[in-house]
C-alpha cells in the first residue's frame, strides 16, 4: 500500500502479511510494517509498526460499510468479526 505526500517529500510503503497459526505464538495473525523514504535523497526516514494502523482500517472499512451501504430502512445490523480488526470498530466508535 503505498503514499506519496508531495509536500513533506515524503514516499512509503505499508507492508502487511498474515499468518493464520500466529496467534499459538500469541501474535497478531495480520501484522504490517510502514516504510517511509525521502523523495529528494531516497535515504530512509522511518520504519514503523503498522499493525494498529492496518487494525484501524480495516474495522473503520467495515463501519463505513455497515453505516452507508445498507437499506434504507434496515431493523438491526450484524457484524462478525474476532481478534484486534473486529475490536477497532467495536460500538460502532468509528462511525
Amino acid at each position: 500500500m503505498p503514499v506519496y505526500m508531495e509536500k513533506e517529500n515524503i514516499a512509503g510503503v505499508k507492508i502487511v502479511n498474515v499468518h493464520p497459526d500466529d496467534h499459538h505464538q500469541e501474535l497478531p495473525t495480520v501484522m504490517g510494517l510502514i516504510v517511509l523514504n525521502s523523495t529528494k535523497t531516497g535515504a530512509p526516514m522511518a520504519i514503523m509498526d503498522g499493525t494498529f494502523l492496518t487494525d484501524m482500517r480495516t474495522g473503520a472499512a467495515g463501519c463505513l460499510a455497515a453505516k452507508y451501504l445498507p437499506r434504507k430502512d434496515p431493523h438491526a445490523v450484524g457484524m462478525v468479526g474476532v481478534g484486534y480488526q473486529a475490536s477497532a470498530g467495536e460500538g460502532g466508535q468509528i462511525m
